[in-house]
């Protein structure tokens, strides 16, 4: 997986890595704010050694008080020095509690020891910071060896006491926060590409071709209006989804070779992954270039055409194969360009008999006498075997995925079925893409004149005079 990939990838989850990071920003922040605030105080002390009178003996007792200096910081939390200052300070502790407040440590190669600690009050600690430095000022004198003249033979000294600090240590909100989100986007990313992985669904172009090794006849986005049943080619014939239609035709007519009537068959693996959308418009395109194209509602399992269109449904294909009616009596018209329609007619218990039946097959004769094109809406593939026995009349067909619920292996397992019974496949029509991977991503769109723009070239062009 390349870096566009990756970032596909985050494109497409960036829902999910938004809300990661959230929750974790969140979490920080809460935790920062509920945790009690704590303060840090620190005073510094300084060590020398009294006795040396030469530059060599002073070299000496500086690499001796500099090799003692971790004593001293050990020093400073024992109960020798803290007991003390509990005493001193009447606090409501004990040496071993107080010890894990107090951290004493010595910077590389210095004989400065620096005494921190904290408290939830900023006066208490710089207290207990003062107080301990002073405490291991004394335990320090009281435990040196005493030079030739009895005093102590290393000296230490407050340089730098402590004062209670403006701000608290902890928790420090905007690191928290800061943390936060670096983790969130960090763990978020993670259960995105997580997410990718175990997500099975063909997303985009490049997936059906990596699975099926078919073509990519179209790529159609989704919309709410699309879902609502609208007919884009026939409501909006310039909207940039009705060209994705016309796209999928010439495709259509590029992959079918040879002079005879194209007999399209439009399935899709599994149910609702709008077959019959994409049959509709298709014929409704086809008919645009064709004078006579023919819309066959073949799904007997649970036709829609018909209401999609408003047409009387209670007659139709289904009429036609058991002999109530002739072709011409139950074909009907619809829209503009007068698009031929054949419902699917009422719902039989037997339509795995009907579509094997010899009464297919000269049906299908007589549609490629009649028509220039024929658009079949047909079973999905998996639930039912309906479909392949069509293949057998038809010339060829497109398989619709939905790029939102179809899974790869049920592709997989459509095609197969559909290679089984030696159906050629056009290519893959693509569906419920996002807005901004269809044509108008590409920032071109077709203006729809208005009536005052059509009557001006109606009059330029003489029409209607």
């Amino acid at each position: 997986m390349n870096m566009q990939e990756h970032l596909n990838v985050l494109r497409r989850r960036w829902r999910l890595l938004a809300l990661v990071a959230v929750l974790c920003v969140g979490g920080s922040a809460a935790l920062s704010m509920s945790a009690t605030p704590t303060y840090q105080a620190s005073a510094s002390l300084f060590f020398s050694l009294q006795n040396g009178n030469n530059a060599n003996e002073l070299a000496q007792g500086s690499t001796f008080t500099q090799n003692q200096m971790a004593s001293y910081a050990t020093l400073a939390t024992t109960a020798e020095v803290l007991g003390p200052v509990i005493d001193e300070l009447g606090l409501q502790t004990d040496a071993h509690d107080l010890a894990k407040r107090v951290r004493a440590a010595t910077p590389n190669e210095t004989v400065v020891l620096e005494i921190s600690v904290t408290s939830g009050s900023a006066d208490q600690a710089a207290e207990i910071a003062n107080s301990v430095a002073q405490k291991v000022t004394e335990a320090v004198d009281a435990l040196a060896p005493v030079n030739e003249e009895g005093d102590p033979s290393v000296r230490s000294t407050i340089v730098d006491p402590a004062e209670p600090p403006d701000f608290q240590s902890s928790p420090n909100t905007r690191r928290n926060v800061a943390a936060g989100l670096v983790l969130g986007l960090l763990l978020g990313s993670l259960v995105a590409f997580l997410r990718e992985t175990l997500d099975t669904r063909v997303r985009d172009s490049r997936q059906v071709q990596l699975v099926t090794g078919l073509p990519v006849l179209g790529s159609l986005t989704a919309s709410e209006v699309e879902r609502a049943g609208e007919l884009v080619v026939a409501a909006k014939p310039l909207d940039p989804r009705a060209e994705a239609y016309r796209q999928l035709r010439t495709a259509l007519q590029f992959s079918h070779l040879g002079g005879r009537t194209p007999m399209v068959s439009v399935t899709s693996a599994l149910a609702g992954e709008g077959k019959s959308t994409v049959a509709i418009n298709l014929a409704l395109a086809l008919a645009e270039v064709n004078d006579r194209v023919l819309l066959v509602d073949a799904d007997l399992r649970r036709p829609t055409v018909a209401g999609r269109l408003g047409l009387e449904g209670s007659a139709g294909l289904t009429t036609v194969l058991i002999g109530r009616a002739g072709l011409e009596d139950v074909v009907q018209e619809w829209g503009p360009r007068g698009l031929s329609v054949l419902a699917a007619g009422m719902v039989p218990p037997n339509p795995t008999e009907l579509l094997s039946s010899p009464e297919l097959a000269a049906l299908i004769a007589q549609l490629r006498e009649r028509y220039d094109a024929v658009v079949f809406d047909s079973a999905p593939v998996l639930p039912v075997t309906d479909t392949l026995l069509l293949a057998q009349h038809t010339t060829g067909m497109i398989v619709v995925a939905n790029s939102r619920k179809v899974r790869r292996p049920q592709l997989s397992e459509a095609l197969e079925a559909l290679s089984q019974v030696n159906a050629r496949v056009f290519g893959v029509a693509l569906t419920m893409l996002s807005p901004r991977r269809g044509a108008a991503a590409y920032g071109y769109r077709a203006d729809v004149p208005d009536a005052e723009h059509v009557a001006g070239w109606r009059g330029l062009l003489g029409i209607g005079r």
